[in-house]
């Protein structure tokens, strides 16, 4: 089945649904409301990545694990990485993309669902697709990104899971199941 169609074209189902997931997580408003790092929702994005949530590490890529775990499962289709050992750090995602290049679609333009690192390591969901031209023109891409809390003071009240603006320069990473 998968030989007959590109691993993009497979999971193309899977990219949308995780998008919606994201989505539907973010007009929860999560919030790292049980301290740094830390919340009910978080939580379980820890729990999806088989990673005990009091270790206190950055939960971008648990975030984006869960909804690519959760898509998957709905598809009853495995990934072709075990994105629990992967994503939860921008170096472990880089290390796991330089051993599987036959496994990683690195592709522009840029579709709804595909998966960034950061420079600096942080790792991210693309909310919309956008054509080369919109990418080379300079349009920003709207991203979905968890441990958003960007002032370094701890803040209950402040939601940590949201919708950004960011500039495709700033993608070390872009890759797409």
């Amino acid at each position: 089945m998968l030989e007959d169609l590109t691993m993009s074209d497979y999971f193309s189902d899977v990219r949308k649904v995780a998008v919606e997931i994201a989505n539907r997580e973010v007009s929860k408003g999560v919030k790292e409301s049980t301290g740094r790092n830390r919340g009910p929702e978080i939580d379980q994005y820890y729990w999806r990545s088989h990673c005990e949530p009091t270790t206190g590490y950055n939960w971008c890529g648990f975030f984006v694990n869960y909804c690519y775990d959760e898509a998957a499962k709905r598809f009853g289709k495995a990934l072709p990485h075990k994105l629990s050992d992967a994503l939860w750090s921008g170096r472990k995602l880089k290390n796991w993309c330089a051993a599987n290049w036959a496994k990683v679609m690195w592709d522009l333009p840029l579709m709804a669902g595909d998966i960034y690192v950061l420079y600096g390591g942080h790792i991210g969901m693309v909310a919309n697709s956008y054509s080369m031209d919109e990418i080379f023109n300079g349009s920003t891409v709207v991203t979905i990104d968890g441990n958003q809390m960007i002032d370094k003071i701890h803040d209950p009240t402040k939601i940590s899971l949201k919708k950004r603006h960011r500039d495709f320069a700033d993608m070390e990473y872009v890759i797409r199941i």
